[in-house]
């Protein structure tokens, strides 16, 4: 996944990394996708590491 590459080079933490990645996943995407922008993108990765993780409790 392109967006998850980006973010394991940057390790974004603030808004300027952030933007950063939006710049780098912005540059050349598929037809058809729209551009994000930094809390976008953040939402997205967010979004992906809890699904990923289970996102709940153990109990």
């Amino acid at each position: 996944m392109r967006m998850l590459d980006i973010v394991e080079d940057i390790l974004p933490f603030g808004a300027e990394q952030w933007q950063n990645a939006v710049s780098q996943f912005n540059t050349n995407i598929p037809a058809g996708w729209t551009e994000r922008d930094g809390d976008s993108l953040k939402r997205k990765f967010q979004k992906l590491v809890t699904h990923v993780s289970g996102g709940g409790s153990a109990s």
